[in-house]
């Protein structure tokens, strides 16, 4: 299936393998959708929006809407689900981390502690404990537009306002930690995902409106783990 958002607050679901087919038709938010993700048992679907709340859907009765998950005070930006699909974490414009539990939708206050040595599904979010150093000096919270963690889970990718692709190790929670970085784009990068099942790696541009094909190799035979990636055509 293919989740879609528009900036009028709806929601639709698209067959991915019947010709695009029209599986769903949703309006439960008012503002412009900011963020979709699947959660990993495929029960879920999470949307984000710039009102502030999360609505999780029922994927097997048709996208019901079961909770709207609301304590953010802005635009909702990033959220990852645990890998068991209990639990889903948060960040929004006003640089808050919420931890919400799926079966209630309530927002648990002592989630940072309580969820300390969860383990994620994946992780896009751009604030927590394993991404502290991937703020250059000066920055703020909203000089990072995006970051994914590979598959492997050992790096993080990083999509900023100066045009920079960037690789880190993950996690990565010290100041001024070491990285990678990689130019190609005119102009601010909007967004950045691993692909699961192929060694690449892929960007959005802003201004330049192009999306860049990067081949991300990871050097096995490192003690370090490393990671390299060398920039192909752009799409």
């Amino acid at each position: 299936m293919l989740a879609i958002g528009y900036i009028n607050g709806a929601f639709h679901v698209m067959m991915y393998d019947n010709k695009f087919a029209l599986k769903a038709n949703k309006k439960d938010c008012k503002l412009a959708i900011s963020e979709i993700k699947f959660s990993p048992n495929d029960a879920f679907c999470a949307v984000g929006a710039h009102d502030s709340c999360i609505v999780l859907y029922d994927v097997a009765q048709n996208f019901k809407p079961l909770r709207r998950m609301k304590g953010h005070h802005s635009t909702v930006a990033h959220f990852d689900f645990s890998l068991d699909s209990k639990y889903l974490m948060s960040n929004c414009t006003s640089y808050e981390i919420l931890f919400f539990d799926n079966s209630t939708g309530k927002n648990m206050p002592s989630g940072a502690s309580m969820h300390k040595n969860e383990t994620w599904a994946s992780w896009t979010c751009t604030l927590g404990w394993p991404v502290q150093g991937i703020f250059p000096p000066c920055a703020d919270g909203s000089d990072i537009n995006a970051v994914d963690r590979s598959p492997e889970n050992i790096v993080l990718a990083t999509a900023d306002d100066f045009g920079l692709v960037k690789l880190f190790k993950f996690p990565c929670p010290v100041e001024k930690a070491s990285f990678a970085q990689f130019n190609g784009h005119s102009s601010h990068v909007t967004n950045v995902r691993f692909m699961k099942t192929s060694p690449y790696l892929i960007t959005t541009g802003g201004a330049d409106k192009c999306v860049f094909q990067w081949r991300y190799i990871l050097d096995k035979e490192s003690t370090k783990q490393a990671a390299t990636v060398s920039k192909t055509a752009p799409i």
